[in-house]
């Protein structure tokens, strides 16, 4: 194991505007900017919510229900739901083009959902727990499992979903996974960094650092984000050059960026959801139940996060949020 990676992080050099215990720091007085952001939020669930995504006019959310929840994205109100799964599910993925929805499962199921049908079209098995997706193109994508297997598997449409070849082996379970260029990018909650070269067929293990990760995002300049168990983020700059950003006070559960990746925003088992600038982060709201995922809108003016009360929540802004500097929360 390379460990050589440790030696290149800096320590933090951000310093956080305000305190997830201190949300009137909010106010209109700290923000010049007149993009307003209006936050809105919905129970629809009595259980967990783990996952969402968007699809035409509805926000998809499941959990530990094993329902998928068809949401309207304006009022957030439940349009429909059908049950899908018996077992938590863990990660949702479209596949638009095919108007079909992936769905895996604690069961270790991975479901194919007709969105046009609204109906269940596929189910396999895999040996354990599936705990994320990434799509590698419309008809093949990547899983992680609880035993550290990384596979892929293929789709082809009326006939069903194959699960291909173990691509390698994590060790240990693997929660934050990514496609990046021609990489697959996959860091286990031991904190050790699997490349694998899709044109090599090489894989490259290394050591990021001594926490459990929970997601990681790459950027359009194939930076890559990291977020970390005990609250960080790290930003891996191309050179391999490491800076820790500060400003969750618990796990990093999931991290999402504006179309042109000005702003980043960031969700954590602190309950908050945060907006980052030029690496500097702000407290959007506070919610009622640690966070899971945060996703944001094709229209880049919406984001939407689902948390463990049940909730569904939305943070509307004003105008395309890459056209701003700041915002004012209106409510």
């Amino acid at each position: 194991m390379n460990n050589n990676l440790d030696h290149k992080i800096i320590t933090p050099r951000v310093a956080e505007l305000v305190s997830s215990n201190n949300l009137e720091d909010l106010s209109t007085d700290t923000v010049s900017s007149c993009v307003q952001a209006k936050i809105k939020r919905n129970n629809i669930s009595e259980t967990r919510l783990t996952c969402c995504c968007s699809y035409d006019n509805y926000i998809i959310c499941a959990g530990f229900s094993g329902d998928l929840i068809f949401v309207d994205k304006e009022s957030l109100c439940v349009i429909r739901r059908d049950k899908v799964a018996n077992s938590i599910i863990r990660c949702l993925k479209l596949l638009r083009y095919e108007m079909v929805l992936i769905i895996s499962t604690d069961a270790g199921e991975i479901i194919l959902y007709d969105l046009k049908q609204n109906e269940k079209q596929f189910l396999e098995y895999s040996s354990t727990s599936i705990y994320n997706i990434v799509l590698k193109n419309h008809l093949s994508f990547i899983t992680s499992e609880k035993n550290g297997d990384i596979f892929e598997w293929q789709y082809i449409p009326k006939i069903g979903i194959f699960r291909n070849n173990r691509i390698f082996n994590a060790v240990n379970p693997v929660f934050a996974m990514d496609i990046i260029g021609n990489y697959l990018i996959a860091v286990n909650s031991f904190g050790e960094k699997y490349e694998y070269n899709f044109v090599k067929s090489k894989l490259k293990d290394s050591n990021l650092c001594h926490s459990n990760v929970f997601c990681l995002k790459g950027s359009k300049d194939n930076d890559i984000f990291y977020g970390l168990s005990n609250g960080t983020i790290i930003f891996e700059e191309t050179g391999c050059n490491f800076v820790t950003l500060v400003g969750h006070q618990d796990a990093v559960r999931d991290l999402v960026f504006s179309a042109n990746n000005k702003w980043m925003f960031s969700v954590s088992k602190d309950r908050t959801v945060r907006a980052w600038y030029n690496g500097i982060p702000r407290v959007i709201t506070c919610v009622r139940d640690y966070l899971y995922q945060i996703i944001i809108d094709e229209s880049n003016q919406c984001l939407y996060y689902v948390d463990g009360h049940g909730d569904i929540g939305s943070i509307t802004f004003s105008e395309d949020i890459d056209l701003a500097d700041n915002f004012d929360i209106v409510n």
